[in-house]
């Protein structure tokens, strides 16, 4: 009779299998799921062309070629184009700035960070050839039109809100203003420096955005008038301003940048009979004949920025003219004395976008103001458009363009 040999079987005991299967199995289903509902969104979606939280274009799907794929151009930008319309793409960016800050606890995400209830930009490197950089522009400026023109020339460096950030808090990183300073006065020792540090705030500027409120820097700009006034050919006037809402919540641009919201703020503007009689004529956009423009505060296209309602934003070429007559010039010219504010007096201004909301308050002392703006015109073709002779000139720019001034177009 055969006996039938039985070998050894072990079981296996452990009682981490009987769950550990589907759970794995449970995990790969809805991780395809996933992967499926994103294939679809993609497939049947219509692709954004623009956000209006971060204020720019997205990237579009390319088109799938031999010669793309072959040299990359295909996968890079097909990865430009996930990353820029995954679905609820801002809701993610939202959790990620979160959870860097207050999960991880850094002191940035990509740069901005949260202090004192303001969004910024964290800005610790001082850029010496930017700075050079600006102040050779500002040098071929003078060289080649008002060097021989009879003009008086000016400099005034607009402090960024890390710059009083860091007046609050000296551990707070930022980069070394007073070497910016001293190599801006060496460099620029053809102009007259303007100071106004002190007569701004950190509350002088928008928690939500890189520009300070018009209705804070009214000292500022009496400063700059007072300065440009000294050797007693202009008398500023001293007219009292209305302060007016232009929008109930202000979110300005770096909170799509940064993305995270934070509480909204009115964005107010000053107003009196010089400015709302004031007539703006812009080189690049003529739909727009006022110092204030209302049609950015509902514009939600490419571009949008509610801070352009202030002399249309950025623009090459702008001249504000001054049609009101003060109270004082008035009362003088009936008495038989002379204007308190000589006629025909022009300010030209060189600038970036802090002077679209300072411009309108130097109409207290001229008839006239030229805004030029050479990121978006080059320095070499102004002799077409405008003849320095015996003006004020005014080079007003922020530490933030100083210290990334390549954006300033250089000559032809």
């Amino acid at each position: 009779m055969n006996q039938k040999k039985t070998g050894n079987h072990k079981t296996d005991l452990n009682p981490q299998t009987t769950w550990q299967k589907p759970l794995q199995l449970l995990m790969i289903a809805v991780l395809f799921l996933c992967w499926l509902s994103v294939g679809l969104y993609y497939l049947i979606s219509e692709p954004k062309d623009y956000s209006a939280a971060e204020r720019r274009r997205l990237a579009t799907a390319p088109a799938l070629t031999f010669s793309s794929i072959k040299n990359g151009y295909y996968l890079s930008s097909m990865e430009n184009y996930v990353k820029d319309q995954f679905p609820a793409r801002d809701s993610f960016r939202n959790v990620k700035t979160a959870s860097s800050l207050y999960g991880f606890l850094r002191l940035q995400d990509n740069g901005y960070a949260i202090r004192d209830g303001h969004l910024t930009l964290m800005d610790m490197t001082l850029n010496e050839s930017s700075v050079t950089y600006a102040c050779t522009q500002m040098q071929y400026l003078y060289d080649t039109y008002l060097a021989d023109s009879g003009c008086h020339v000016y400099y005034c460096i607009v402090p960024d809100k890390n710059y009083y950030l860091q007046l609050s808090d000296p551990s707070y990183p930022t980069l070394d203003y007073d070497a910016m300073e001293s190599q801006i006065h060496e460099l620029l020792d053809f102009a007259t420096p303007i100071d106004i540090s002190n007569d701004l705030t950190l509350s002088s500027f928008f928690q939500t955005d890189t520009h300070w409120k018009q209705e804070s820097i009214v000292p500022a700009a009496n400063t700059i008038l007072s300065a440009m006034s000294a050797d007693d050919r202009l008398i500023s006037s001293t007219e009292e301003y209305h302060i007016e809402t232009a929008l109930n919540s202000f979110h300005g641009v770096l909170c799509g940048n940064m993305g995270w919201n934070i509480p909204s703020e009115p964005m107010r503007y000053l107003t009196n009979d010089r400015i709302q009689s004031a007539e703006a004529s812009h080189l690049d956009n003529l739909n727009c004949n006022t110092v204030y423009d209302p049609h950015y505060l509902t514009y939600d296209g490419p571009g949008a920025d509610p801070y352009s309602f202030f002399l249309s934003g950025s623009s090459a070429f702008v001249t504000i003219k001054n049609t009101a007559v003060s109270p004082a010039a008035s009362e003088n010219s009936a008495a038989g004395g002379q204007p308190s504010i000589p006629q025909s007096r022009e300010l030209v201004v060189f600038r970036d976008s802090f002077g679209s909301s300072i411009a309108p308050l130097f109409l207290a002392g001229y008839d006239q103001i030229t805004l030029i703006d050479t990121r978006y015109i080059n320095p070499s073709i102004l002799g077409d458009y405008i003849t320095f002779t015996d003006q004020d000139v005014l080079f007003l720019y922020s530490t933030l363009l100083i210290n990334s001034s390549y954006s300033l177009k250089a000559p032809l």
